[in-house]
């Protein structure tokens, strides 16, 4: 029987995890995927995943129309079930059996690891990246480094969470917040670039080994850029960022990725080889342990929801960053979280040990 599908290409996040879930998880007989060529956020990673996953019985094909269409067939067969044996769930698949009671519209990708196909890169590519390396003096061994500001997205949360309004988003953090590591990393000999596009907070460093990737690549070619974006990720020696959807180029090729405020408190990254660290939950001026923290609000990323619980949302600080990447680059050593009763979902990473041992008041009952 075949099936039609549709991808979130307009969100780099979501078009590579819900990618990679549903190919782990579904069966998929034959399959035909259509996608609007127009709301593709990166070109090169739609292209890099439909090459790995096309097959004789799974075509990708671009067309703004019909993908509109299976669109509105995604809403007509919720309501006449009979029409659902024809629809595979690739876009949506995050909204597939919603957490609602943790605080969550969503469920986020358990247990997909273990299925991840192995990916194959096309060598071809390798050189326009050299000649951009070498034209931007990007030399020796270097890194990526992101954070989540407003500047991302506009998005922002209603109470009953598939809306939006002005409000706090807590995924958010100053990327200041940064700079004893930047400056650590560059006399360690690495170069940093800063990765991420429109980024709103400003961010200067008078050093030829920090690189703002925004900046350097206007009146850049758009599909060029997205090769770019992508080489930079495969090929540095690690990754340091926070939550957002950029980070799931760290599940492509399982590269070290050292997490920073990590938040909502119930879930674990869901990446291999990655370290993180965790925000802290605030009321009544006392930092609240994990294990008490309102059922309800566990995987909240509903500021509104949160705020009305009395909670703040602390993030980390620059000395935390800090020694989390510095004390891990060589010998990282993480503890699995997994059978802490405030875990609801999520797999794969480990938390600093050294910010655990200092922080064990917060994994308390």
């Amino acid at each position: 029987m075949i099936k039609f599908a549709s991808l979130r290409v307009e969100s780099i996040g979501h078009l590579i995890l819900n990618t990679i879930r549903f190919f782990s998880e579904k069966n998929h007989n034959y399959l035909i995927i259509v996608s609007n060529p127009d709301k593709i956020a990166n070109h090169f990673i739609y292209d890099f995943l439909k090459t790995n996953y096309q097959t004789k019985k799974i075509i990708f094909l671009e067309n703004k129309i019909i993908s509109e269409l299976i669109e509105i067939f995604y809403k007509v067969q919720k309501r006449l079930k009979f029409f659902s044996i024809f629809y595979a769930n690739l876009r949506w698949i995050h909204h597939e059996f919603p957490r609602i009671e943790y605080g969550s519209p969503y469920r986020f990708y358990n247990s997909f690891l273990k299925n991840k196909k192995k990916f194959i890169f096309q060598k071809k590519y390798e050189k326009t990246f050299q000649d951009w390396k070498k034209t931007n003096k990007v030399n020796g061994k270097f890194v990526c480094i992101f954070g989540r500001d407003k500047g991302f997205y506009s998005e922002k949360y209603l109470d009953n969470g598939d809306r939006w309004e002005s409000v706090k988003e807590p995924r958010n953090f100053k990327f200041s917040s940064y700079k004893k590591l930047i400056n650590k990393l560059i006399k360690l000999n690495y170069t940093v670039i800063r990765m991420g596009r429109k980024n709103s907070e400003n961010f200067f460093l008078k050093n030829k080994k920090y690189i703002d990737f925004d900046n350097i690549i206007k009146n850049t070619d758009s599909k060029k850029i997205d090769l770019i974006e992508f080489m930079l990720f495969k090929k540095c020696e690690f990754i340091v960022g926070s939550t957002s959807g950029i980070h799931a180029y760290a599940s492509l090729f399982d590269k070290k990725f050292f997490y920073v405020n990590n938040f909502p408190a119930g879930r674990i990254p869901y990446f291999k080889n990655c370290y993180f660290i965790n925000k802290r939950y605030k009321k009544s001026k006392k930092i609240i342990p994990y294990n008490k923290i309102d059922r309800d609000i566990l995987l909240s990323e509903n500021y509104t929801k949160i705020k009305k619980k009395g909670y703040d949302i602390i993030d980390n600080n620059q000395n935390e960053i800090y020694n989390l990447v510095i004390k891990n680059i060589k010998k990282p050593n993480g503890v699995n979280l997994s059978e802490q009763k405030f875990i609801v979902e999520g797999e794969g990473a480990l938390l600093c040990k050294n910010w655990y041992k200092k922080n064990l008041k917060l994994f308390r009952n």
